[in-house]
C-alpha cells in the first residue's frame, strides 16, 4: 500500500510511468527507459507524439471531448516495453495514464518519471516546463513525480548518449531513495544533471530553485513585424545555494517542488471591499 496526497492508503503496482516533453522519439526518454528496465523496473511509456517543450502543466485539448490520438509503438532497445505515442502534452499523458486510458484504472504506478529533458530546468521558470508539468500533474493526482533534465554546457553543442546515461543512473538512485520511504508522499522532485563536456560531475546535492533559471527567453520584433525568440544563457550572480548556481559548479541538484507559495488573502480582500464602499 502507498499513501496518496492526503495520506490515505491506495493500492499501487511496482511499474513506473515514463513520459517527457521532447516527444516519444527523443533520445532522452529512450535511454531513461532502457536504464530503468535494466535496473529491474517495469516501465510503461505514455509520451507525446511530438515535441511539447514549454507546455507547462497544460492538458491540451482534452476538454474538447474529442478522441485523443494514440498509437502503440516499439522503441529501439525496448522490446517488450509498452510504449504509447499520445496526441497530448506531457501533463495530459500523465493524467490519461493515471485515469485508466491505457491501463486498468486501479493499476496505479509507483512513480511517474518525466524526462530526460534536453536542457536544464532550474529556477522559478520551471512552471513553463512540460517536463516539470508532467511530474507536477502526477503529484496533483496523488503519485510522486520525478522530473529529470540534462544541462547544456556553454561552450559545447549537443548532448551525448553518455550524458543521458549518467542522468538516468542518478534518476534510478533518486527513485530508490523516494521508494525507500515505504509510503512516499506525493511530491514533485526536480533533478538537474550537468553534462560531462565541461568536466566531471562533482556529485549530487540538495538545492532550492533560484530566482531565475540557466537560460532566458529573449523576444525580438523583426523589421517585417515577425516575433522572434531566442534562448540565451544567464550569467548574472545567483544565490550560491540555489539550483542554478550549483549546476554552474557542476553539481547535480535535487529540489522538491512541493506546492506553490501561499499567502493570507485577508488584506487584499479587505481592500476590495473598501473599493466597493
Amino acid at each position: 500500500m502507498m499513501a496518496d496526497a492526503n495520506g490515505a492508503g491506495d493500492s499501487r503496482s511496482d511499474w513506473i510511468l515514463v513520459t517527457n516533453d521532447d516527444g516519444i522519439d527523443a533520445v532522452g526518454i529512450q535511454i531513461l527507459a532502457r536504464t530503468l528496465t535494466a535496473a529491474g523496473y517495469e516501465v510503461r511509456i505514455f509520451a507525446p507524439n511530438e515535441n511539447y517543450s514549454g507546455a507547462g502543466a497544460s492538458l491540451g485539448s482534452l476538454a474538447k471531448r474529442e478522441p485523443v490520438a494514440n498509437e502503440e509503438r516499439e522503441l529501439p532497445g525496448l522490446a517488450g516495453v509498452r510504449a504509447v505515442a499520445v496526441g497530448a502534452p506531457p501533463a495530459g499523458c500523465v493524467m490519461l495514464g493515471l485515469r485508466g486510458a491505457f491501463t486498468d484504472r486501479d493499476d496505479l504506478p509507483a512513480l511517474v518519471v518525466s524526462g530526460i529533458n534536453e536542457g536544464a530546468n532550474s529556477g522559478r521558470a520551471v512552471i513553463f516546463s512540460g517536463t516539470i508539468g508532467a511530474a507536477m500533474a502526477a503529484t496533483v493526482l496523488g503519485t510522486p513525480g520525478i522530473a529529470v533534465s540534462l544541462a547544456h554546457e556553454q561552450d559545447h553543442d549537443g548532448l551525448r548518449d553518455e550524458d543521458y546515461e549518467r542522468a538516468a543512473v542518478l534518476t534510478v538512485d533518486l527513485m530508490r531513495a523516494v521508494l525507500a520511504e515505504g509510503s512516499p508522499k506525493a511530491r514533485t522532485y526536480n533533478l538537474n544533471v550537468p553534462s560531462r563536456r565541461g568536466g566531471e560531475v562533482q556529485g549530487i546535492t540538495a538545492a532550492h530553485p533560484a530566482a531565475f533559471g540557466a537560460v532566458q527567453t529573449v523576444v525580438r520584433l523583426s523589421p517585417e513585424g515577425d516575433i522572434e525568440t531566442e534562448m540565451v544563457r544567464i550569467d548574472a550572480e545567483v544565490d550560491p545555494t540555489s539550483d542554478t548556481a550549483r549546476l554552474r559548479e557542476r553539481w547535480a541538484t535535487v529540489s522538491v517542488l512541493d506546492r506553490p507559495e501561499s499567502f493570507d488573502a485577508t488584506s487584499i480582500v479587505a481592500a476590495m471591499v473598501d473599493q466597493q464602499s
